[in-house]
């Protein structure tokens, strides 16, 4: 009793194989510069971009509002009209048997500006291992059209989630630079929690990702009173709202959110290896196959994406004693030592109220018996003799008591038979035969 009362829990690791193929994950591509340069020169939003993503100190607060996008100054209008053309971008995808263009994926609002996701439906399937099986793009990161990125770096960032999940590529984004090719293998994994002291949150429309990403929209309604995303009964954030919008971001990261983990998720574990690209020998074919320069093949970042095996791993977490288990020790500890059984306690229950319900009618009938006697005796000198009649005995059974008493007189004898429920009956037997009830 005191193990189960502790609460403790067990965690058991599983694999399973996959036979028949493996759900492939949804792929975010996100290029680290953060707008098109020549869509910002166009509406005047250099102060945007350098507040927003802190390309450059210059920004200036208040925003000066000039003529603005045709969007009617919606800052994720903005965020998201300027982020560079995935068109521009996407030299070549492949995915076996599967249409993988521009058109394949979703532009979605992330913490990097606009990013692209692919197989946002979940609806792709590996059927093997290896690259062969796998997702293969070859990303342009466009340098001469971005307006530079965060911290100056170049290239894209590649976040790997659950289609049912937003991304996070600022934070779980793996990054690959121009001029290389990057092999990201991965494995399943299927998280559950089952045990009584779990602090996880058991819904699957949670996640933790999407706890965050409220989270902040929460934090720009309650210091700008507007939002990007989330429709939460405020007006949408606008161009003059950009210096609120930063700090806002900023004081929620600083503050941090409360979002714990959920009680059932799938993570996806990753192996990441580079090789350079392209080869020597192989620039002349690959400007032919995508008809591209050899300056433009040099701003190509190549990914490929692929299970290492397919296999799912399972990790579950529950009560290491459960009530049903403790319920069984004591009744089996009880079995062993005692005897005891549901059976035998509940015959011995019956046995017992039996017992009680003869004791109590037995002795209602005495109380009767003796004081019939007692009116004999004071009106004669007869005296009352109980005892079991030899030819026929007591006879005890479920509803019906017999008895039978001799009473001794000195003229005769009386029968006495009592039944219970009824009326004792009288009977006198005479030497000269003739009888009286």
């Amino acid at each position: 009793i005191t193990f189960y009362a502790s609460r403790s829990s067990s965690t058991s690791v599983t694999m399973a194989a996959s036979n028949h193929g493996l759900a492939f994950p949804a792929v975010t591509v996100c290029n680290l510069n953060a707008m098109n340069k020549t869509f910002v020169e166009q509406y005047n939003l250099s102060d945007v971009v350098n507040i927003l993503y802190g390309v450059d100190d210059d920004g200036a607060c208040p925003i000066e509002v000039g003529p603005r996008n045709p969007s009617g100054g919606d800052l994720l209008d903005v965020i998201l009209g300027g982020t560079l053309s995935l068109d521009a971008m996407l030299v070549g995808c492949y995915f076996p048997m599967e249409n993988c263009t521009s058109e394949s994926a979703a532009l979605v609002y992330t913490q990097l500006g606009g990013c692209y996701t692919f197989n946002g439906d979940g609806l792709w399937k590996a059927a093997g291992i290896g690259s062969l099986y796998g997702l293969s793009m070859l990303i342009d990161v466009v340098p001469d059209e971005g307006t530079g990125s965060f911290n100056g770096d170049e290239g894209i960032k590649i976040a790997i989630h659950p289609p049912t999940e937003p991304p996070s590529p600022n934070n779980l984004g793996i990054a690959v630079p121009p001029g290389s090719h990057a092999y990201i293998g991965l494995k399943q994994s299927v998280i559950s929690d089952k045990s009584y002291k779990r602090s996880c949150i058991d819904s699957e429309y949670y996640t933790v990702p999407a706890c965050n990403k409220e989270c902040i929209e929460r934090a720009l309604g309650y210091e700008c009173g507007c939002t990007l995303e989330y429709p939460i009964e405020l007006p949408v954030c606008t161009i003059e709202d950009s210096c609120c919008v930063a700090d806002a971001y900023v004081s929620a990261v600083d503050r941090g959110c409360e979002c714990p983990s959920s009680c059932n998720y799938t993570s996806y574990s990753t192996s990441v290896s580079y090789s350079s690209f392209p080869a020597t020998s192989t620039i002349e074919m690959l400007t032919q196959r995508y008809d591209i320069n050899e300056s433009q093949l040099k701003d190509v970042a190549t990914v490929s994406i692929y299970y290492e095996d397919l296999n799912v791993q399972y990790i579950s977490t529950s009560d290491a004693y459960s009530f049903t288990a403790l319920l069984s020790d004591i009744g089996g500890n009880l079995g062993l030592f005692v005897g005891v059984s549901v059976i035998s306690i509940t015959e011995f229950v019956v046995w017992v109220l039996d017992e009680l319900k003869d004791r109590c009618c037995g002795l209602s009938e005495k109380r009767l018996l003796a004081g019939i006697c007692k009116r004999r005796s004071s009106s004669s000198s007869d005296s009352c003799d109980f005892h079991k009649s030899e030819d026929k005995p007591v006879n005890v059974r479920e509803r019906n008591v017999e008895l039978t008493i001799t009473v001794n007189e000195s003229q005769g004898a009386k029968n006495v038979e009592f039944s219970r429920g009824s009326s004792p009956k009288f009977k006198r037997d005479n030497s000269s035969g003739d009888s009286k009830d």
